[in-house]
């Protein structure tokens, strides 16, 4: 996935996330469960994933289940497949003692990603009332780098690769500086 689509995406995200009013609760008033979040939990910066992990005693194992569900989250909001399956049945009748009906409903949904995330890397990490939180974020640069470090590319298609990255880097920027107005 080339980061101009990562930026294209990023915009849809953020656009969808103004339009619903992400972060509120009921009638825009903050929910108590929210109150003591880090303020990046809520309001994610783009092309950034959160990953929560309760602390049980060990910092290292809720640090890494932590920055592996941020990445996690963040394959998810480039590129997600779902299945999704609704089964709804309904039968009415009647007899002489009176009218029947039964009705059964299932969903079953199942969501799928798939990404190499070249260049994502932990950013922020908090500790509060007993959970651990990542926020991981693509940086455009370390893709960059990850491009020039393969061995299986000739030079000629780094520099490609690299100037492509740069431009779509530049973009995503000029997007973000553009964005709020």
């Amino acid at each position: 996935m080339t980061l101009r689509k990562l930026s294209t995406i990023f915009v849809i995200l953020g656009s969808a996330c103004l339009m619903t009013a992400c972060g509120g609760g009921p009638n825009g008033k903050s929910m108590p469960e929210t109150d003591n979040l880090p303020e990046w939990v809520l309001s994610q910066p783009p092309l950034c994933g959160v990953g929560i992990q309760k602390f049980r005693g060990n910092v290292g194992s809720a640090k890494s289940f932590a920055e592996s569900k941020a990445r996690t989250d963040l394959s998810r909001q480039l590129e997600t497949k779902v299945r999704s399956m609704i089964k709804q049945y309904n039968q009415e009748g009647g007899t002489a003692d009176g009218d029947i009906s039964e009705e059964l409903s299932t969903q079953a949904t199942v969501t799928l990603s798939k990404q190499t995330l070249n260049g994502a890397v932990p950013k922020k990490s908090d500790m509060r009332d007993g959970q651990f939180y990542s926020l991981v974020c693509l940086e455009p640069d370390s893709l960059t780098d990850a491009i020039n470090n393969m061995k299986a590319l000739n030079n000629a298609q780094r520099k490609a690769l690299s100037r492509r990255a740069a431009v779509a880097h530049e973009e995503l920027k000029e997007a973000m500086d553009t964005y709020d107005r």
